[in-house]
């Protein structure tokens, strides 16, 4: 919990009263390998930070699992259709490793929103980063090949290629595991 802490403690424009409150709702949780975070078609009502480990997120399309995204440490996790919407999941997220999250509750931070201006900016900027990531996903598969697409995964998060399965990055860039193959024989 301490990474989060200390990123909290970061945020200037938090004040000391307001850092206090946030902890004071925080706690921490280990997942093991495989497990879920949130399953499709169930709520996500929490948000986590990832203190250590990796998780994916997934869609079922025709009896296939496709990527969405990964998520590495120091990052916030949650299914953030339902979490916003308080509607069933449309992804699933699992974890990729053991891995520790602390976590906040809706309930909580709603309430936190609520009482304090300066939480309520924490969390728009929660929103704000993850609508510009979505975004810039959203336009790569849309208008780079999936050539570009690799070698911009490749420039971005080379370490994807350390802890995720080819067949998961493969799912995320939106070609098959065979067209990857093809694509990483062509760029080294």
């Amino acid at each position: 919990m301490q990474k989060t802490l200390s990123f909290i403690d970061t945020l200037d424009y938090l004040t000391a009263l307001e850092k206090r409150m946030l902890k004071d709702r925080l706690y921490l949780t280990n997942f093991k390998k495989n497990d879920y975070f949130v399953k499709e078609g169930s709520f996500c009502n929490k948000i986590g930070f990832i203190e250590s480990g990796s998780a994916r997120s997934f869609t079922n399309l025709n009896e296939k699992q496709i990527t969405n995204w990964f998520i590495f440490k120091n990052m916030p996790l949650t299914s953030y259709y339902s979490f916003v919407s308080k509607l069933p999941s449309k992804e699933s997220i699992q974890f990729l490793e053991d891995t520790t999250l602390t976590i906040i509750n809706h309930s909580e931070l709603h309430s936190l929103y609520n009482e304090f201006h300066g939480i309520e900016r924490f969390g728009r900027q929660i929103s704000e980063s993850y609508y510009i990531w979505q975004e810039d996903r959203t336009l790569s598969l849309q208008s780079l090949s999936a050539k570009k697409r690799y070698e911009k995964l490749l420039a971005e998060e080379s370490h994807l290629l350390q802890k995720v399965s080819l067949g998961h990055i493969a799912s995320y860039l939106g070609i098959t595991q065979e067209s990857l193959s093809r694509i990483r024989k062509d760029t080294h």
